[in-house]
């Protein structure tokens, strides 16, 4: 956890933040845990979005543009002890058997519930604001961590987005060096039936 005055960010939101603003992307601010977002103390908040860009109408106004950072980790089909026993059984075997490993190779039954938890978000993040398709939604993931989970699940939600959009003509529109490591960032507009704008994934490689 990195932290900003007063305030506690995952790495991958820190990571977000310096990227969008890199491709120019206005006005980028953090949301959660800021006085743009104030809790109730009756637990009832709103959606907190870990960051802002663009004009800042109000935490629950439609025209503010919500972006949400999410680290999937793949245990769940990757580490059998996290209940992805016959999952990490193929995917271990087909690791083995293969020097590359394609998208196709991902069965869309272990991949599908990555692309559940997006449309999650989105739904979470139009609700009270009209469904706003106001939402932008940023993938991080840590190849760097070497325990294969990241880098699965980062296989998996491409898998799951390309036979769900047909994605097939994806690029990566820019790299951006972070430090001492390199951080890949491909890019993708979204369309579908559901309240959200981009998505975009953030693999740090070293």
């Amino acid at each position: 956890m990195k932290s900003s005055g007063n305030l506690t960010h995952d790495d991958g939101v820190f990571r977000a933040r310096d990227v969008l603003v890199r491709l120019g992307c206005p006005d980028v601010e953090f949301g959660e845990g800021t006085h743009r977002f104030p809790q109730n103390r009756n637990g009832r908040s709103g959606p907190t979005p870990d960051l802002v860009a663009g004009r800042f109408a109000g935490s629950a106004d439609p025209s503010t543009f919500f972006i949400d950072v999410v680290s999937p980790t793949g245990d769940y089909m990757f580490n059998s002890k996290a209940g992805g026993g016959a999952t990490a059984e193929y995917l271990a075997t087909q690791v083995q058997a293969r020097e590359a490993f394609p998208l196709s190779a991902i069965p869309l039954d272990y991949a599908r519930p990555l692309l559940a938890a997006l449309q999650r978000k989105a739904v979470k993040y139009a609700k009270g604001r009209d469904d706003s398709p106001l939402l932008g939604i940023a993938g991080y993931f840590d190849d760097a961590i070497k325990d294969g989970g990241a880098a699965f699940a980062s296989l998996g939600l491409f898998r799951a987005m390309n036979a769900e959009l047909g994605l097939s003509g994806y690029q990566q529109i820019e790299e951006v060096l972070i430090g001492p490591g390199g951080d890949s960032l491909v890019a993708t507009e979204v369309n579908w039936d559901l309240p959200l704008a981009f998505v975009f994934y953030l693999r740090l490689t070293e």
